[in-house]
């Protein structure tokens, strides 16, 4: 099972064999937020999309013995899953997770061997996937006509996107400095970033540094800081509190890292902002 796609043209050219012609959809789960779900591991003979409407989880991706990938989770990501690669589902217990699950057949000559995740930031996919649901649960007259015509748009959408948009490249920066914004209070790696895009370490690096003139983990700790700048404006929040909230358990690493980028040390910004 592999890990991740080099570049978007393998995605490209792995969504391409994706079959519209005689599509049916057996089965679809809308998961909300109300309850944190967790799915045992297990598989499918047919193909499954999970698309993430909101909230936080982590998809577990196996050989049926040991964990391979663990996927966290955001709204707009979508997971593919091939029949037979087994894998297991949890929400975050703080960050509940909605998403739409759609289990279907769609006739192939392709081997599909493993799973991708993508962003699908669109408005269209989060209101086509919430017509599928819907659908399936009213069960009203041509409704498997109905989801089976909204999963093919879909698939022709996938196709769409990843194989003529002809400005991918900054797609590949705007997307991963969302990554960014979305995990601003975590501690992630080159390799989270660089998965995010689905490009192998060493390519997102240096595309990124050529793109942005500077490296991605620098470029992180730069919008932290730029947060940082915001939140000290307010006097009455203390400094070690900011600190915390931006992914920084050490304070006095945090005002090393602020002073070698604004100057001065948080404390003294706040001070003269209001001198």
């Amino acid at each position: 099972m592999e890990d991740y796609f080099k570049n978007y043209a393998e995605i490209a050219n792995y969504i391409s064999h994706f079959n519209t012609e005689n599509i049916n959809v057996l089965w679809v789960k809308h998961v909300t937020k109300d309850i944190p779900h967790k799915w045992d591991v297990h598989t499918h003979d047919c193909h499954e999309f999970m698309y993430h409407l909101g909230g936080k989880g982590t998809v577990k991706l196996t050989d049926g013995q040991l964990h391979k990938n663990n996927l966290a989770v955001i709204a707009s990501d979508l997971i593919y899953i091939p029949p037979g690669i087994a894998h297991e589902g949890l929400s975050d217990l703080q960050w509940s997770e909605e998403m739409v699950v759609v289990h279907f057949i769609m006739p192939v000559s392709y081997h599909f061997q493993t799973y991708i995740k993508i962003k699908c930031a669109n408005d269209a996919y989060p209101w086509l996937f919430r017509q599928v649901a819907a659908e399936y649960n009213n069960k009203n007259e041509h409704y498997q006509q109905l989801i089976n015509n909204y999963l093919a748009n879909i698939i022709l959408m996938l196709k769409r996107d990843f194989m003529m948009n002809a400005d991918m490249k900054k797609d590949i920066i705007s997307w991963s400095i969302q990554y960014m914004h979305d995990h601003i209070s975590d501690k992630i790696s080159i390799k989270e970033l660089a998965a995010s895009v689905h490009m192998s370490e060493s390519s997102f690096s240096k595309f990124f540094t050529k793109k942005t003139g500077t490296s991605p983990l620098h470029y992180f700790n730069l919008l932290k800081i730029d947060l940082a700048k915001q939140q000290l404006i307010n006097k009455t929040q203390p400094i070690n509190e900011i600190a915390e909230k931006l992914g920084y358990t050490d304070p006095f690493y945090f005002s090393r890292i602020f002073s070698k980028v604004v100057g001065i040390s948080p404390r003294q910004f706040r001070k003269n902002y209001y001198s």
